[in-house]
């Protein structure tokens, strides 16, 4: 058995291209459905498990897909926002859990979500330091945004200011890091938590006064002081940061039903308090109600759909391969025949011919193979989590 294989192995050597060629087909063959499979129960995977942890979400009238792209996964949608008032009354249901979102914001390119502390405790959301976000002003990082900045617990991030010529936008808000999140594997990782007040603050929507009575103040911009109020002019300019002044009277202008919000999550006690509030928002004009999950197993059946058409072609691959294979071994076979018919005179025997022969299939099979299975580790180790392309 042992020279058996030293001949293939030395044939191998000295006719290396129809070899490469066969374990690279065969490789490419074995490689297409493998990969798209293990891509395809990555993402099922993925999309379930966060849904299932969404049981419901409210928004605005409109795309059901946008709406829970937005809400699992923080993506700006073209959806109108909702009032602040329909997060007071699902809070106000014994039956479950209000959790605000507020989206559109961003800081060094990753989003800004505004939200409420019960989001963390739903999510199972830990922290690798510092704490949840408590007062306005402060955020918490995602572990990725942690390590991609290089920012820690005590750290400055400054909001995306869109505009930079516009002089009628708010400009951007200095934030302090309080905290950063503990790697959770999911889009969490990648945004930045804040309190709502906070999202609302960087659209320009709410603010503090605390500034108005700074001593230091230029009187320049003082146009009037009425029993201790100050009337500021239009060319003063608010630091860009909420202070410990600003927080006393810290406001939002306007009715609460006009503070807009991009989602509200709700998360039920039960089943029977699950079916009653969807029923009521969904009753509701301009409104509507979500299950996430219902969503997600449409998105899975559109997948599905295209990986049936990918096993089509990764089939038709293969029966190429085969066929190259079948025309490589029998064209070897030719060009070793001056060598069997050697074998034969020395007395080896036909079983040592088939030996070779099985011995060469075997190789290119088991090589082929190691390779498909190197190439989809590699690939499934440097592919990013698909559901960033949401």
């Amino acid at each position: 058995m042992k020279a058996v294989a030293y001949l293939t192995l030395s044939e191998a050597r000295h006719r290396p291209g129809p070899h490469l060629l066969l374990i690279g087909t065969l490789a490419l063959a074995l490689f297409l459905p493998w990969t798209t499979r293990a891509l395809v129960g990555r993402l099922e995977t993925a999309l379930v498990a966060r849904a299932d942890a969404t049981p419901l979400t409210a928004g605005s009238a409109g795309s059901r897909l946008d709406l829970t792209l937005a809400s699992l996964y923080f993506r700006e949608v073209d959806l109108e926002p909702v009032g602040a008032d329909l997060w007071d009354e699902l809070a106000a249901d014994h039956g479950g859990v209000a959790v605000p979102l507020r989206l559109g914001a961003h800081a060094r390119g990753f989003p800004v979500v505004g939200t409420s502390p019960e989001y963390y405790e739903q999510r199972g959301l830990g922290l690798a330091s510092g704490e949840r976000p408590l007062i306005v002003g402060e955020c918490l990082l995602g572990s990725e945004v942690a390590r991609t900045l290089g920012l820690t617990t005590g750290a400055e991030l400054f909001s995306d200011q869109d505009e930079l010529y516009d002089l009628s936008v708010p400009q951007a808000l200095r934030m302090h890091v309080c905290g950063v999140l503990a790697p959770s594997g999911g889009p969490d990782d990648r945004a930045v938590f804040t309190d709502v007040g906070t999202s609302w603050a960087i659209e320009g929507l709410a603010h503090g006064h605390g500034n108005a009575n700074d001593p230091a103040l230029d009187p320049r911009l003082v146009i009037a002081d009425l029993e201790g109020n100050r009337v500021l002019s239009g060319a003063y300019v608010p630091p860009a940061e909420i202070g410990p002044a600003d927080l006393a009277d810290f406001h939002a202008h306007g009715e609460r039903a006009d503070l807009p919000l991009s989602a509200v999550l709700f998360f039920p006690h039960s089943t029977k308090a699950r079916t009653l509030v969807r029923a009521r928002i969904d009753l509701r004009e301009g409104l509507q109600m979500v299950a996430p999950r219902a969503v997600v197993d449409e998105i899975l059946g559109v997948v599905f759909r295209v990986q049936r058409l990918l096993d089509l072609f990764s089939i038709a691959v293969g029966v190429t391969a085969l066929a190259l294979g079948g025309l490589i071994v029998g064209l070897s076979i030719r060009l070793r025949a001056p060598e069997l018919r050697t074998l034969d005179r020395l007395g080896a025997g036909r079983s040592v011919a088939a030996q070779l022969v099985g011995t060469q299939v075997a190789g290119q099979l088991a090589t082929a193979f190691a390779v498909a299975a190197l190439a989809v580790a590699l690939t499934l180790a440097l592919l990013p989590d698909l559901t960033r392309w949401l």
